[in-house]
């Protein structure tokens, strides 16, 4: 996945709120969209190097969106969930999620029940729907999710089981947008509810697999599966 304009890079300076960061580009200080809910905490530290996208658009706020952060050890982490459907979908296209072997993906943003699913599609065994979340926590070099307790990612993984009994296939990727994790584990600590409820929907049949992404200042790419430790 290409950006589809030259990114910018500046220094973070604040998070002003959930969704707006402050950042020095040059002289200037501009407003920034922060395009994901977690905490980032880690990541979004004063002087941080960060790259923005400009977007034009009269019905925006600002016209900056943070893409992406260098961290600590200088990897670069993409913080924009919004990307993240299109990258599964490229690598589910490539065959490089061997779990979903033969899943076509079809439609974005999908209802089932009381739920809003990332993809649907078909497949093998006919039609399926999957659950994709954006993961940036790094501890060593295992993988976090959630880094913020979400209730919504516990309802997906229930709903997801009813769905499976229901005659579709059903699955959940974590998508790392880094790419120095060599495993992944639901967070524990942070949301025992979200870990647990992973973990039954597991042992129910739910496919639960987890990948890594290539980040640089031109693009997105998902390297590949690593391994997951419920």
């Amino acid at each position: 996945m290409r950006y589809p304009n030259r990114l910018t890079a500046g220094n973070f300076l604040k998070r002003d709120n959930r969704f707006l960061m402050q950042v020095l580009l040059g002289q200037e200080q501009v407003a920034a969209l922060v395009p994901s809910t977690g905490r980032l905490r880690e990541l979004l530290v004063p002087n941080a190097r960060v790259w923005l996208q400009h977007v034009e658009s009269a019905t925006r706020k600002t016209a900056y969106t943070c893409e992406l952060v260098e961290a600590s050890s200088g990897v670069l982490v993409s913080l924009n969930t919004h990307r993240t459907n299109a990258l599964v979908c490229e690598a589910l296209e490539k065959e490089m999620l061997p779990d979903f072997a033969g899943w076509v993906p079809e439609r974005q943003e999908v209802t089932f029940e009381d739920s809003r699913f990332d993809l649907t599609g078909s497949g093998p065994d006919g039609r399926w729907l999957m659950e994709v979340k954006s993961v940036t926590l790094l501890e060593g070099s295992t993988a976090l999710f959630p880094d913020a307790p979400t209730a919504r990612g516990a309802k997906h993984m229930r709903t997801l089981q009813r769905a499976l009994q229901a005659g579709y296939r059903t699955g959940v990727v974590f998508c790392i947008t880094r790419e120095d994790a060599t495993e992944f584990r639901p967070h524990h600590v942070q949301d025992p509810v979200f870990a647990e409820a992973v973990t039954a929907a597991q042992d129910t049949g739910v496919i639960v697999a987890a990948c890594c992404c290539r980040v640089t200042p031109d693009g997105l790419d998902v390297t590949g599966p690593v391994e997951v430790n419920i």
